[in-house]
Parts: C-alpha cells; structure tokens; sequence
C-alpha cells in the first residue's frame, strides 16, 4: 500500500460516530486487526528492502575493493575494478551511486509508512477511553451523574 492509501483509508476510520457510539466501540477490535495486518506486511516489506539494501551497498563495496570474481562481476553486470580505493573512498563513491541514493528513499519511506501504521494503532488502543469520555460528558450534559 502506498502512504496516501493508509492515511486514505485512516481518514475515514478514524472518524467516531457520535450518535452510535456503542457500535463504534464494537468497531475497535476489527479496526485493530485491520491496521495491524497492514502495519505488520508493511514491517516486513521495510525489513526486507533494509536487507536488500545493505546486501547491494556490500556487493558494491566488494566490487570498489576489487574483490570480485568474474561470475560475480558478470553476474551484477559490473566492470573489473582496476584502482585500488580506500574504505572512506568506496563509502563515498556508493552513497554517491543513483540506485543507493533511490533505495534509502524507499526505504525512508517505508519507514514512515511503519511508524504512521504504529500511530495508528496506538489511536486505536485508546479509543475505548475517547469513546467513554464522550459517553461520560454526554451523561453530565443531560443531568444523569
């Protein structure tokens, strides 16, 4: 899912009826599952491009390093790495490489897809109360305490 599908989706769950609250407190669990199903795939989709990333930024610095075979070489359609770089040399060429710079922006923005999914969810736990607020003040409202 794409970020402005979540927050889509979001903006239309997050709203509380308030002439039916007892329904939207029946509402809580299904909407927890909801949104933690997403966060949890959405968890394991940042997991695995961190992974892949860090994978590629090593194969890259073999390959800076010189330390590749031609399989390899042939394998990842890289060219034979004739001069020899310092570590803070291959640092600096990778993170200056398109496809390093593209992938830590999906990652980042993975990232902020897991921690609006965790917001959400943190919402979510605290409806309950927000619900019984509103059952309170509406009781106080109409001289029933």
């Amino acid at each position: 899912m794409t970020l402005d599908e979540i927050l889509a989706l979001w903006d239309v769950d997050s709203t509380i009826d308030k002439t039916d609250l007892a329904n939207e407190s029946l509402k809580i669990p299904k909407l927890h599952h909801k949104y933690y199903s997403i966060f949890v795939r959405e968890r394991l989709a940042s997991l695995k491009a961190s992974q892949s990333y860090d994978e590629r930024r090593d194969l890259l610095d073999r390959w800076l390093a010189g330390d590749l075979d031609s399989e390899t070489l042939k394998e990842h359609n890289l060219e034979i790495q004739r001069k020899m770089l310092t570590k803070a040399e291959r640092e600096k060429r990778i993170d200056l490489l398109p496809e390093i710079a593209t992938t830590k922006l999906k990652m980042a923005l993975q990232r902020e897809k897991v921690e609006v999914l965790e917001s959400i969810i943190k919402t979510l736990a605290t409806r309950g109360y927000q619900i019984k607020t509103a059952v309170d003040f509406m009781r106080w409202q109409s001289g029933g305490f």
